[in-house]
């Protein structure tokens, strides 16, 4: 989706309610392009990724939520939703400390959105609940194990017949490259990681998922070198079961190991 597109000048441009913060998230300039447009542009894509599952009375979790620009997006276009907001704690540059405070001291007040820090107890009671998980720029930044330990946290969520969906970099071949993300975040964490199309296709239907390419983003590299997206263009995917079986509890996975 372009600014340029039906789909954002007639569906999601307009905002019906008053988004908590109604200028710049964050406040601050330290971190990305977050200006308007732009931002609800990005927050756009990934929601029409979601398909159906966007909708009033949602529940999402928003794993690497950063400064919580989905949380804003989601305030000036739903009434009612439940969202749930997880950062990296503890990392070397402190970016994740700095994002939970400034959700704290901004989103907080708002009781539809909590916040937290990744592998706590919200973690786990978000799992148990949402409909959608949400990964916007974090698979940039991890590499393919990283990403399978990850990915398998939110198994329960496709189990309950939602979905999951996240941005990645799409190239000719599989790279990692670059320091740790914003250059400090730990060694677990790169500046940016490209994966092929049929490299992601291939991992997820070994376990009986669809990855269904949604989305393709652009965005202008404004401040560079660090965009608050990973870089000036992201497909996003949408990961849902396709031959799952539906037991008493939901959907169960195939019987041969994921």
């Amino acid at each position: 989706m372009q600014a340029t597109d039906a789909l954002w000048t007639e569906r999601w441009r307009h905002t019906p309610h008053p988004r908590v913060v109604e200028g710049r998230v964050p406040d601050i300039g330290s971190v990305g392009c977050d200006d308007e447009p732009v931002s609800s542009l990005w927050c756009a894509c990934l929601a029409e990724a979601m398909g159906s599952h966007y909708r009033e009375g949602m529940a999402v979790l928003d794993y690497g939520c950063g400064y919580g620009r989905f949380f804003n997006f989601l305030s000036g276009r739903l009434h009612t939703f439940r969202y749930y907001g997880l950062e990296v704690e503890g990392a070397p540059s402190g970016h994740g400390d700095a994002c939970l405070a400034y959700l704290d001291r901004c989103f907080a007040a708002d009781g539809r959105g909590r916040f937290s820090a990744i592998e706590g107890a919200l973690e786990r009671e978000a799992i148990g609940k949402v409909n959608v998980v949400l990964l916007g720029s974090v698979f940039t930044h991890m590499d393919q194990e990283h990403l399978d330990r990850t990915f398998r946290k939110f198994l329960p969520v496709i189990a309950r017949g939602g979905v999951v969906v996240f941005s990645a970099m799409i190239g000719a071949r599989y790279e990692t490259s670059g320091p740790g993300f914003l250059l400090d975040m730990g060694p677990a964490f790169f500046q940016q990681v490209t994966y092929t199309e049929r490299q992601l296709a291939e991992y997820f239907s070994a376990m009986s998922l669809r990855m269904v390419q949604a989305e393709v983003f652009h965005a202008p590299l404004e401040r560079p070198p660090h965009h608050s997206t990973g870089g000036n263009m992201q497909t996003i995917y949408r990961v849902e079961a396709i031959d799952w079986l539906v037991g008493p509890g939901g959907l169960e996975p195939p019987t041969r190991p994921l």
